[in-house]
């Protein structure tokens, strides 16, 4: 009886310890909220994008092209499910067609405290990494 119960035990603790690998106990909603506010830059090429990303769901970023500021913007954010939803309030020049009264969203590739990696609406994939304080 004793060797049945022990197996029974040991049966149990084997399955939840190795349950997270089958995503029984993993979090279903990683808090991306949390990681995802602070400062984050991109790079690419002779394009630099930096978004600020606050806690109360706002942003506001800037895009340089060439060294020079081509683009500043500002807005909303949330996320949704595994998805960052950016939503163009303003926008130092008139915004393109694709966002006009309309909410962008990005794939969360990865995300952790030194990197964001989203896929864009067209499938390109943007690097940013947490700029130091």
């Amino acid at each position: 009886m004793k060797k049945q119960l022990l197996l029974i035990l040991l049966i149990a603790f084997i399955s939840l310890a190795h349950a997270e690998d089958y995503d029984f106990l993993a979090p279903k909603n990683p808090d991306f909220s949390r990681l995802i506010v602070g400062d984050w830059e991109a790079q690419s090429d002779n394009l630099i994008a930096r978004v600020i990303i606050n806690g109360s769901g706002n942003f506001s970023g800037v895009l340089g092209e060439s060294g020079k500021v081509s683009w500043v913007y500002s807005g909303t954010w949330k996320i949704e499910g595994k998805e960052l939803v950016w939503h163009y309030d303003n926008s130092f020049q008139e915004l393109p067609e694709h966002l006009r009264n309309k909410a962008e969203r990005n794939k969360i590739m990865s995300l952790d405290d030194e990197k964001l990696i989203l896929q864009e609406t067209d499938g390109r994939v943007t690097r940013y990494h947490r700029r130091k304080k």
